[in-house]
């Protein structure tokens, strides 16, 4: 029988790999993840089962492992998950903060616990700031109690209780209403700011008092990107929303 040439580029499954990437990259246009994967490719990255052996591979540069879970959570594969689940117990605060941030984008079973586990309790604020967005990401409403937790707690770091009230507006849950309304007069600029747009994610014309009482006493501070025009923007989506539902407010 006549041997079959191979052809060059590796085999079909490392073809196939590589051209998922590219696809991937071309889709989100980032200069940045190219030179990423660029760095990833000279480890010798050429396939899905390299991928999750980089990933998992404690001994390798955690900015490369960083970027590993970065693609793992955007290229559809077994072992995906419990690789990303695995890795939140990692000694390193930078990979923990990377799978947070792959099982939101991910949207990965399974997830809610250990990411609510992480809100509540990892000693590092990226990390905790990276599963309190991954638990708006994931769209499960049962994150919802350790958020408003989250905003509430006075001994939290601004970063994370305003990611959390991002959250609780993009889960839409009307549980967030008053919490994110009480937020509203936060000594956080950063809180404020994030109660205010979360308010407006939510539509709910119960919230429009509070956000008019912090668009008036703002109006001193310096207008960009400030919580009193977030307030008057979350008032108009507000509106919009109760006119698109036939009861102007």
């Amino acid at each position: 029988m006549r041997r079959q040439r191979k052809r060059p580029g590796g085999t079909r499954a490392s073809r196939g790999f590589l051209a998922k990437v590219d696809r991937l990259l071309a889709h989100l246009g980032k200069v940045a993840a190219r030179r990423e994967w660029a760095r990833l490719r000279t480890t010798g990255v050429s396939s899905y089962r390299g991928l999750l052996g980089l990933a998992r591979d404690e001994r390798a540069d955690p900015d490369l492992r960083s970027t590993a879970y970065w693609l793992l959570a955007r290229l559809a594969g077994r072992a995906r998950d419990s690789v990303l689940l695995a890795a939140m117990h990692d000694a390193r605060s930078e990979i923990r903060t990377a799978a947070a941030q792959g099982l939101g984008t991910a949207g990965s079973r399974g997830a809610v616990a250990p990411l609510v586990g992480a809100l509540a309790a990892d000693g590092e604020k990226a990390v905790r700031q990276a599963a309190a967005h991954a638990l708006g990401l994931l769209g499960r409403r049962r994150a919802v109690p350790a958020l408003i937790a989250t905003l509430r707690s006075p001994t939290e770091d601004p970063r994370v209780r305003g990611m959390a009230a991002e959250s609780l507006g993009t889960l839409g849950d009307p549980r967030g209403l008053r919490p994110l309304v009480a937020a509203l007069d936060d000594s956080s600029r950063e809180v404020r700011y994030w109660a205010a747009f979360a308010l407006g994610e939510l539509g709910d014309p119960r919230a429009l008092p509070g956000l008019r009482r912090l668009g008036a006493r703002s109006a001193t501070l310096p207008a960009r990107a400030s919580p009193m025009t977030e307030a008057r923007a979350a008032i108009r989506r507000i509106k919009a929303k109760a006119r698109s539902r036939g009861h102007d407010s």
